[in-house]
């Protein structure tokens, strides 16, 4: 019997302000503007729905939380309900100040000059790798000098559309992290570069955040493990299109390629993978995507 697949996402969005060039943290909304927030530690949130979604500071950046489901689909439109409310309830009433839209870009301009001495509110912001996140692949990504480095002066910022998997009773994300995140890669991480509207700014992300193999193994609060594939940029996350075909092939990654064994058959392209999600090379993508295919 096929086991069922619960999906999940907690991708993230810019504020912007400039026509959407420049990133507004989330720290300027509540502390310039005086946008209320709910007390959460580190992550204060901005908006609640009634089924357990919603949206919170994360660094420089907001992120939707969405409950899981078996449909991708139920999760894209979750997402962009939330969207909608940071537009309409928190954005359109500070015109002069923020872009009315969110912005789901990779990559996006960051005023060094304008933030770096704001005060402790902002230090999440200046920030990166305050949460851990570990490498599958450690090859392509080697260790970096510090886990958590000072990014007060780094000109960019990135978002993730982070996606998640699990299996009501299974242990196999637990069992075997490496192997779903390796199935993931040759699947999802390929799909979330070949059909990419803006490679450019995949592979600029790829620096830290966009690299091959990124997870984190999730202990949800029903009992289930599950995985979380960090790899893939929010790029899905404002196009649909791009959304079906990331999840379409997560559940190829996880379903045949992990729980049928045929990882195995991929092994031989780690190198050409790799390097087509660091490089956001689309072409090199496809074609090893045919190749997947072609193996099955």
């Amino acid at each position: 019997m096929k086991q069922k697949l619960v999906l999940g996402a907690d991708p993230e969005m810019f504020a912007t302000y400039g026509n959407g060039k420049y990133a507004a943290p989330p720290a300027y909304l509540i502390s310039d503007l005086g946008v209320k927030v709910e007390s959460n530690g580190n992550h204060p949130k901005f908006l609640n729905d009634n089924r357990g979604g919603f949206v919170h500071a994360d660094g420089a950046a907001m992120e939707i939380s969405v409950p899981p489901s078996t449909d991708w689909e139920v999760i894209w439109e979750q997402c962009n309900a939330m969207i909608k409310r940071v537009e309409n309830e928190i954005l359109s009433n500070y015109p002069n100040d923020v872009d009315p839209k969110l912005s789901t870009v990779p990559t996006i301009e960051w005023e060094v000059s304008r933030w770096k001495w704001k005060g402790a509110e902002f230090d999440y912001a200046t920030r990166f790798g305050c949460d851990k996140d570990y490498d599958a692949w450690k090859e392509f990504a080697p260790p970096l000098a510090f886990d958590v480095m000072d990014a007060s002066q780094h000109p960019e910022r990135y978002a993730g559309g982070h996606i998640h998997f699990s299996i009501p009773g299974s242990t196999i994300f637990k069992d075997n992290p490496l192997g779903a995140i390796g199935s993931l890669v040759y699947t999802a991480g390929l799909a979330a570069i070949a059909f990419s509207p803006n490679p450019d700014l995949e592979a600029k992300r790829a620096i830290r955040y966009g690299k091959p193999s990124k997870y984190r193994v999730q202990n949800y609060s029903n009992g289930d493990v599950g995985i979380e594939y960090r790899t893939p940029s929010a790029s899905w996350l404002g196009d649909k299109s791009l959304a079906e075909r990331v999840f379409y092939w997560g559940r190829i990654g996880i379903n045949v390629l992990l729980l049928e064994g045929a990882l195995e058959k991929m092994k031989d392209m780690r190198d050409a993978a790799a390097a087509a999600i660091m490089n956001a090379d689309q072409k090199q993508a496809v074609s090893l995507l045919a190749e997947v295919e072609r193996r099955l």
